[in-house]
């Protein structure tokens, strides 16, 4: 994993996790600054997860850092409730073995890019936009 962009967005970065944790979310793995060997510059920030409720501003906001923020759901329409409670809507997966619910909640989960057992993949050759 490389660096984040600057000391501005690697500052703003960790004071998601910082400001998240006040507002009593669960730093379940990793964050905060880095160390990497070998490297003598590079604004680096170790990868975290987090969890809590979905009000919480690390959920809420676009952080653009390596923090991924977990929400358990008990019904497919509270995940799709979840999934779309934010303001933003940049990209979503569904994960399932059940092709008729992938492709049921991907449909209902509003985003500019969805994917199915995927994320982040492109055809290469075809027009996106």
């Amino acid at each position: 994993m490389g660096p984040v962009v600057s000391l501005k967005q690697k500052e703003r970065v960790l004071s998601f996790l910082d400001r998240g944790q006040e507002e009593g979310v669960q730093l379940l793995y990793g964050g905060g600054s880095a160390k990497v060997e070998g490297c003598e510059s590079g604004y680096y920030v170790k990868p975290a997860m987090l969890s809590g409720p979905p009000e919480n501003i690390a959920a809420q906001k676009e952080i653009f850092g390596p923090v991924a923020y977990v929400m358990p759901f008990e019904t497919e329409e509270e995940g799709i409730r979840l999934a779309n409670s934010t303001e933003y809507g940049l990209a979503n997966s569904v994960w399932t073995n059940n092709a008729a619910r992938a492709s049921r909640v991907a449909e209902a989960m509003v985003a500019g890019n969805s994917w199915i057992n995927a994320h982040n993949v492109f055809v290469h050759g075809v027009p996106y936009g």
